[in-house]
């Protein structure tokens, strides 16, 4: 049940975003492909450490599985500084620059 509402809260702030970059004359297609890779990780993050697992990186193979909840964690970091970058964009050079 915890999965369908992160699930649909996720969805809301990307519908949200994309409603604002729209708003704001920018494209759209570019705000579905950046807050695309958030959701992908939230949605489904049992599929990408299936994915990853046993692939080789460097010389080295990973076989080690990452916990799911880490790989959501991940996408919800992305998503809402995406979210606070498209909403307060002067609250983010405040904090950048003084």
């Amino acid at each position: 049940m915890s999965y369908l509402i992160g699930r649909g809260l996720a969805l809301g702030i990307v519908a949200a975003v994309s409603l604002r970059v729209w708003m704001l004359d920018h494209h759209l297609w570019f705000a579905a492909f950046v807050l695309g890779l958030p959701l992908i990780l939230i949605w489904f993050p049992e599929e990408i450490d299936d994915l990853s697992f046993g692939t080789w990186d460097r010389g080295n193979q990973i076989n080690v599985h990452t916990p799911a909840f880490l790989i959501a964690a991940f996408g919800w970091a992305i998503l809402l500084l995406e979210a606070w970058v498209i909403f307060l964009p002067h609250s983010v050079a405040r904090h950048l620059y003084g």
